[in-house]
């Protein structure tokens, strides 16, 4: 990888906004399949979803920006490493929800908005940084 500092930072920044629109747009279907659906029990663990993907992405944002820019040669550790962590990270919250709410159906509907959350954010960030590994590779 051979960005500037400046396509580092700018393609961080990005990658923050484009995860901020993802979640705010797949928040926004949520509540508006609660709303139709009357399935209120919802909302609560669509907090908690929304939270967890709001510090996954931020810290992961920045994570990566500081390790592109100190060593890059490392971004691939860095890739393997941060995804094991959110998940492990994911798998955590999972089970602290579970405990905590013991109703089947509560954590049925917070299993699927979860998984859907974490699933799609999974394909945003590899689809980015794919592209921008790209990019930085034809700049080389």
């Amino acid at each position: 990888m051979c960005g500037s500092i400046a396509d580092i930072k700018t393609a961080g920044k990005r990658y923050r906004k484009g995860s901020l629109w993802i979640i705010t747009a797949l928040m926004l279907v949520v509540l508006v399949v609660v709303r139709l659906t009357n399935e209120f029990f919802l909302v609560g663990g669509l907090a908690v979803t929304v939270i967890f993907s709001l510090l996954c992405s931020i810290v992961y944002g920045k994570a990566w920006e500081a390790v592109a820019r100190r060593s890059p040669r490392q971004l691939a550790k860095f890739y393997l490493i941060a995804g094991t962590l959110r998940m492990l990270a994911a798998i955590l919250v999972f089970l602290i929800f579970a405990l905590l709410h013991r109703d089947t159906g509560t954590l049925l509907g917070f299993t699927a908005v979860f998984a859907g959350f974490y699933l799609v954010l999974l394909l945003f960030d590899c689809i980015f940084f794919a592209r921008i590994e790209k990019k930085f590779k034809q700049v080389k």
